[in-house]
């Protein structure tokens, strides 16, 4: 059913001068002043649309593009997930743990290298055979070197104690992730 110009502009929220405007870029007449209400907003929709379509996501360059931002949260999101699954799972260590351990394993092998000849000076010192001494060397050093194996096992331990008080501290955020990864244990 054909209506006037005043009822279809009323339809569309839209001036009688705007309909007039859109009749000029394309907007469906039946007639002299004659609209069809159906094909008249179908054709506004999509009139809208394209407008929208030419305008992009963000129209504001000062308002960041919202699309963007949420991909940029969740693949950050995503990331500290899968970070702090490495670490439980015992693929990662926390830098500072493996800086103190090593710190800790170079100081103790340093320690029982140096004290190898005031132990051993006493012992040699009246033995003629380079066998001899070459085997009493050895030995302390085989010694030496096995204490060094033990504290290692030791060390591996506290690392293990350390994730132990990662999994502790996983706490889940209002985004349904974990807590934050504490930066030393």
């Amino acid at each position: 059913m054909p209506v006037n110009v005043d009822a279809i502009a009323k339809a569309l929220n839209l001036s009688t001068r705007r309909v007039h405007q859109l009749k000029a870029e394309g907007l469906p007449t039946v007639g002299r002043g004659q609209y069809e209400l159906g094909p008249c907003m179908a054709w506004y929709i999509r009139y809208l649309q394209s407008k929208l379509d030419k305008l992009g996501p963000n129209t504001n360059p000062e308002t960041p593009d919202l699309l963007a931002e949420k991909t940029r949260l969740a693949r950050e999101q995503g990331d500290k997930l899968a970070l702090e699954n490495s670490i439980k799972r015992g693929q990662l260590l926390y830098a500072d743990d493996v800086s103190r351990v090593w710190a800790d394993h170079i100081s103790s092998a340093k320690s029982k290298i140096l004290v190898i000849p005031s132990k051993l000076g006493p012992q040699l010192v009246n033995i003629d055979n380079a066998n001899v001494i070459a085997g009493k060397l050895r030995d302390e050093l085989d010694a030496a070197l096995a204490e060094l194996a033990a504290d290692n096992d030791e060390h591996l331990r506290a690392v293990e104690i350390s994730e132990e008080v990662l999994e502790s501290t996983a706490e889940v955020d209002d985004f349904g992730m974990g807590g934050s990864i504490p930066e030393t244990v």
